[in-house]
């Protein structure tokens, strides 16, 4: 028998009650829609982290451009450096949870006996 248990950031996943016992259908059902779940919010995440990799850099370019700090005021380059640095938290948050959902994926996919990397 399984028991759903609460995990990472809301989600969630079944242990075993009792070694070796196989996945009835109801919990297979149940798993496979849990990992279906994840894969969407994996994507998101993925989405979302590409999209601030490419603000950053965005960012990085400005400062890397020579004629930046001649033609921006002090306010400006703190302006866009607060920026920069909130955007490099935000994004390690995303990856944060973006690998905890990974691992989640990787957790359902053992129970799945689903081996290697399963495309979303």
């Amino acid at each position: 028998m399984h028991r759903l248990q609460s995990g990472v950031s809301g989600s969630c996943f079944f242990s075993k009650t009792s070694a070796g016992s196989a996945l009835s259908h109801e919990e297979r059902k149940e798993l496979k829609k849990e990992s279906v779940r994840i894969n969407k919010q994996l994507d998101k995440f993925s989405g979302k982290i590409e999209t601030l990799e490419k603000e950053i850099k965005q960012l990085e370019d400005i400062f890397s451009d020579v004629n930046f700090y001649q033609n921006s005021s002090l306010e400006d380059v703190e302006k866009i450096n607060k920026t920069k640095t909130r955007l490099e938290k935000e994004l390690e948050e995303q990856m944060l949870e973006w690998e905890s959902l990974m691992k989640a994926r990787e957790a359902l996919d053992e129970k799945l006996g689903i081996e290697g990397d399963v495309a979303s």
